[in-house]
């Protein structure tokens, strides 16, 4: 298959254009001054979309992909695969620690009416606690004693609801 890669390497090769075009304006904004009003007059890329349609081959034991063109018209639309990709970028911060402890977030979670029903439904249930850093959010999966995952929760870090 001509234009053949490997998806790894293709959305390697996208991750690297995307930051090789930020490192260019980065360059820019510290070689121009800021506008005359004071503000900037370059942009950060921050957020990227991309939707390909692609045809897929597998060759020893790698998926390959190979774009489509003009030159697959006579390739029925139906083997065409749609590959989207979102790409964020986020701002190095320094990581503040967790307002409020795993047990206050287990205890909140296991007040809320809709758990407390589960938990009278299939017994004692096991709430685990993930703190994100990033995301300054809890993320807590709430499990039944045979280890299915009844509900997963997203909770803000802060005071409690």
């Amino acid at each position: 298959m001509a234009g053949e890669m490997k998806v790894e390497d293709l959305l390697g090769e996208l991750g690297q254009a995307i930051h090789t075009a930020q490192m260019r304006l980065n360059k820019q904004r510290q070689e121009r001054p800021p506008g005359s009003a004071g503000l900037p007059t370059t942009l950060s890329i921050s957020e990227t979309d991309l939707e390909v349609k692609i045809l897929f081959e597998e060759k020893q034991g790698s998926a390959l992909v190979r774009p489509v063109g003009r030159a697959s018209a006579d390739t029925p639309s139906a083997a065409f695969s749609t590959l989207r990709a979102k790409i964020v970028a986020v701002a190095d911060e320094d990581v503040r620690p967790p307002q409020r402890t795993p047990s206050d977030v287990r205890e909140e979670i296991i007040k809320r009416p809709d758990i407390a029903r589960l938990a009278k439904i299939f017994g004692d249930l096991q709430v685990t606690t993930t703190f994100v850093p990033e995301a300054a959010r809890w993320l807590v999966d709430v499990v039944e004693p045979s280890g299915s995952v009844l509900r997963r929760i997203q909770v803000e870090d802060g005071k409690s609801q």
